[in-house]
């Protein structure tokens, strides 16, 4: 096997490293490093039991003709035009598990935010509350 065709998400495998190390997380890493682990147990088992057929339709996605098609296409691209829908808010999901964490100092507790995500009339949007003018605290701020 040629060394350009190693990478996961480029053709170099130097850029690959740096690609993956800068956009996923040590979990995101991890995990699917243990997917990778068990497809390997289970292909060798296959393997094992002299099962080629069901091995070969394991493997044949990882032919090099086939990952090139995949690094060239668009299909996980965001695709609004009817609204959030299950595809795009998994793609959004995965993406921001994958964004690096950068902490530069120690912190006693994780914070967590949530984002409410609807389509109203088909068209994909954030849902925001403003407080009331009334309230004591951040009055007639506007918050998601």
């Amino acid at each position: 096997m040629k060394q350009s065709q190693l990478g996961v998400l480029r053709e170099d495998p130097q850029d690959d490293m740096r690609l993956l190390l800068e956009n996923y997380t040590a979990a995101a890493l991890a995990s699917a490093l243990r997917e990778r682990e068990d497809t390997l147990q289970h292909c060798a088992n296959l393997l094992a039991n002299n099962q080629l057929e069901e091995l070969s339709k394991i493997l044949h996605p990882y032919q090099s003709s086939l990952i090139m098609e995949r690094r060239h296409t668009e299909e996980d691209s965001l695709d609004f035009r009817n609204g959030f829908d299950t595809h795009n808010i998994e793609l959004l999901r995965k993406g921001l598990n994958r964004m690096p964490r950068r902490v530069s100092t120690a912190h006693s507790k994780r914070a967590g935010v949530v984002l409410p995500l609807c389509n109203v009339d088909g068209v994909p949007c954030i849902l925001f509350e403003k407080r009331s003018r009334h309230l004591r605290a951040h009055p007639d701020e506007v918050r998601h």
